[in-house]
């Protein structure tokens, strides 16, 4: 029995050499539809922002939603646009504790963001924000997904489990926009 089982591994013979990949480089531009030579002037969407740290997934501390409006700017150096985006608290349509972003007349954000085709070739849109508090430069901020002239961006944490000490929690910090960019 064992004779039989060598010879039929060695009758199997080594393996063929596995092809490799070729070593093309990453796109370097994608064509999400943008008409060539295209000067984008305005920005308009909502965003929507949920918060909770509870010991429910169910309960959000902030459910908050903002109508967003852009002006341009050239400041992105990668980007294909670039806006300043001024965004006010939709209150009828929000949840708000001020533990949330502070005093409710706080709440309207103002973001310099920017949409990345092709970030580092990995061909994924990225929506880029600046971050001038700390690193004075353009950080990567939601995967996104863009045909112009639409564009749905978003990212976080859902209902992610965490332990602290002996009790459970449901984490959310989830941010989710929709703009048309033209």
């Amino acid at each position: 029995m064992y004779a039989s089982l060598l010879t039929m591994l060695l009758s199997c013979g080594a393996p063929e050499e596995i092809p490799t990949k070729p070593d093309a480089p990453p796109p370097l531009e994608t064509n999400h539809g943008t008409p060539a030579g295209h000067e984008f002037t305005s920005f308009e969407g909502e965003v929507h922002w949920t918060w909770a740290f509870d010991d429910s997934p169910d309960s959000l501390l902030c459910d908050m939603w903002w109508e967003a409006t852009g002006t341009p700017i050239n400041k992105c150096p990668d980007c294909t646009w670039a806006f300043r985006v001024e965004m006010t608290l939709d209150e009828s349509r929000s949840s708000y504790d001020p533990s949330c972003l502070g005093a409710e007349a706080e709440a309207d954000l103002s973001w310099r963001v920017g949409l990345n085709e092709n970030f580092y070739g990995y061909n994924v849109p990225l929506l880029m924000y600046y971050d001038g508090a700390i690193y004075e430069d353009w950080l990567p901020g939601f995967v996104s997904s863009w045909t112009y002239p639409e564009l749905v961006w978003g990212g976080g944490w859902l209902a992610m489990p965490v332990v602290q000490g002996d009790q459970s929690y449901a984490y959310t910090n989830y941010w989710y926009g929709t703009a048309t960019v033209k």
